[in-house]
């Protein structure tokens, strides 16, 4: 940010200032949804097999 001057005590201001500022296409924001609810689902999943699996070694003790 050249021309200006650093105030670290109004960071938060400043940051959510110049993101109001920026704007993605809708696109681009449901893509974004999309791929993090693909990803949610994913690590869910390996949650369950991990725990299926702990069980499972369990049992055999």
């Amino acid at each position: 940010m050249e021309g200006r001057e650093w105030n670290g005590a109004n960071y938060e201001e400043e940051k959510s200032n110049f993101l109001e500022k920026l704007s993605s296409p809708e696109a681009t924001v449901q893509a974004s949804k999309a791929a993090k609810g693909k990803w949610d689902k994913k690590k869910r999943l390996v949650q369950k097999l991990k725990l299926l699996e702990v069980k499972k070694l369990k049992s055999l003790e």
